[in-house]
């Protein structure tokens, strides 16, 4: 069964991913609504503790200090949504999600360079493949 932190996250990375395919960047409007709801969400339904509190936040902080040194890598709306992720689920949870995200962008990356369809310029928006991964997590159970 689905809780309502899954759903958010879920819902906000598919907002996020339908406009990052097509402007190739987060969607700065839908930030007004999600923000104060994921961190509603995040203090009404999850058990904190310390170390699981940090544990969440950390592939946001890597992806938004890979963002901010070498900009061509990854976007900083991709660090920002995988940051506030971190309100919403496990430490764990976070990390599959990106973990996932990560290889099958890179196994596409690498099937559209071979296909000589990108350079190694081109940039893939990044946030639907963390859509994908979180539906089959989630699926998963």
């Amino acid at each position: 069964m689905f809780k309502m932190r899954e759903i958010a996250g879920l819902v906000f990375l598919f907002c996020n991913a339908i406009y990052d395919l097509k402007y190739r960047k987060i969607w700065g409007k839908s930030m007004l609504f999600f923000v104060p709801l994921i961190v509603v969400l995040a203090a009404l339904d999850k058990q904190w503790t310390m170390t699981d509190w940090w544990l969440a936040f950390i592939p946001g902080i890597l992806f938004l200090a890979i963002s901010w040194i070498r900009q061509e890598i990854i976007g900083m709306g991709d660090g920002i949504c995988i940051l506030l992720l971190g309100f919403l689920w496990e430490w764990d949870v976070v990390i599959m999600v990106c973990t996932i995200a990560l290889i099958m962008a890179g196994i596409l990356g690498g099937v559209l360079f071979v296909l000589k369809r990108v350079t190694r310029k081109t940039q893939i928006p990044f946030i639907p493949f963390l859509f994908m991964a979180a539906v089959m997590i989630s699926l998963k159970g």
